[in-house]
């Protein structure tokens, strides 16, 4: 059952009196993510991957080109959704950035990617930067 689907139903039984719609369907079936560790912890672990992957010269030239737009796009003043709406202005920088790492990653090529995937694997979380726990 699709979003436009769902919302409708939503529409007539749930909330006759306003209007849901596609977007805000989205952001709660998305929403819970942002608060589980392990969605933050495999994000973290995809940025790590992709700033070796810029590091690397097997990988192509142009591809590199694709993050730094991204990071240019994040930094810029201008803005698909403006950043003083509350919790969306900011979702859709974070969206784009998720989107771009795993576009990148993805085309980046398959070899280069494994390999770094099982050094990072094998690292330790004090390693790869993360908080640790009170008392460990």
């Amino acid at each position: 059952m699709g979003y436009a689907h769902q919302a409708n139903l939503l529409n007539k039984r749930a909330f006759p009196g306003t209007k849901v719609n596609e977007d805000m369907l989205w952001l709660v079936r998305w929403a819970p993510n942002l608060v589980n560790p392990n969605f933050w912890r495999k994000t973290w672990m995809e940025i790590k991957l992709g700033w070796r992957l810029l590091g690397d010269g097997r990988v192509s030239l142009p591809l590199k080109i694709f993050p730094v737009l991204i990071a240019l796009y994040l930094l810029s003043p201008i803005d698909l959704i403006p950043g003083f709406l509350p919790i969306i202005g900011q979702l859709d920088d974070i969206g784009l950035l998720l989107i771009g790492l795993s576009a990148f990653i993805r085309l980046a090529p398959d070899d280069v990617v494994a390999e770094y995937r099982k050094e990072l694997e094998g690292m330790t979380s004090i390693e790869l930067g993360q908080p640790q726990p009170p008392g460990s």
